[in-house]
């Protein structure tokens, strides 16, 4: 007898099973129904109502983990509807496909904000921001000149956890940096130059609404060796021999005198 009521219990729990899988497979059979709607009001930090703001739905390919990826790799997606505030800063979004959205929303002189994994029948409040300011300067720590051509990138965090870059700037001629209508919030800022280690070159920052922040950096010169490549039985300079080191990810190639600078991380 338990044999069979085991048998009978199994069998119960594939026919479960095999109804949750056609039943899924019905539901994504079934093309996504239009006229599903995202509403919602844009507003001041303050709670007045904004007019005139943009609001994006967009989409991107794959799910779960997929679309963390597919973020990093196309920080855009795919806008699936467009709509603009009113005078009371309300908005409809009319979405015409299956799932969650993200939606990107900006007014000219405002901080853009980003709701992620909205879905239709929600009903959203967005609030725009007075912008941020972050400036820098990048200098090279023994001497404290200042370093040209660096790259700096800022991260959201989000859930103390850096999101992808979201923006990114090159240092000037003296060194100097600057990110303007950033939206308020933590972020982690990166920066790196070639030639210089990236250890100790990331620093996390609080940004403030119609403030300026500062943050700046002093990288260390990365050590640098002078080789030459020589053919062991005729002394003569073996020219494009690749050069590396154990600790270093770079590479060098000899020149004509076969000599070849290879720089350390």
């Amino acid at each position: 007898m338990a044999r069979s009521r085991l048998s009978t219990g199994r069998l119960a729990a594939l026919l479960v099973a095999l109804a949750s899988c056609v039943g899924t497979a019905l539901r994504e059979a079934t093309p996504p129904s239009t006229g599903q709607h995202l509403i919602g009001r844009v507003v001041t930090t303050d709670g007045r109502p904004i007019e005139g703001a943009t609001l994006e739905a967009r989409t991107y390919a794959g799910r779960g983990l997929a679309v963390t990826l597919a973020k990093e790799l196309d920080a855009d997606g795919t806008v699936v509807a467009r709509a603009t505030s009113d005078s009371d800063g309300r908005f409809a979004l009319s979405i015409a496909v299956r799932g969650a959205v993200d939606v990107l929303v900006s007014k000219r002189g405002l901080a853009n904000s980003v709701l992620e994994a909205r879905l239709p029948g929600d009903e959203l409040e967005c609030v725009l921001a007075e912008p941020a300011t972050l400036t820098g300067v990048v200098r090279e720590r023994t001497r404290g000149t200042p370093i040209a051509g660096a790259s700096v990138d800022l991260f959201p965090i989000v859930e103390w956890f850096p999101r992808s870059r979201a923006h990114a700037t090159m240092t000037a001629s003296d060194g100097s940096f600057r990110f303007a209508d950033l939206p308020p919030g933590a972020v982690r800022a990166q920066v790196r130059a070639p030639g210089f280690s990236h250890a100790a070159a990331g620093r996390y920052v609080e940004l403030h609404a119609n403030a300026r922040s500062t943050v700046d950096f002093e990288l260390t010169r990365c050590p640098s060796a002078r080789v030459r490549v020589v053919d062991h039985t005729s002394g003569k300079s073996i020219v494009g021999a690749t050069i590396g080191a154990f600790t270093a990810t770079s590479r060098a190639i000899t020149d004509a005198d076969g000599w070849a600078t290879v720089v350390g991380d």
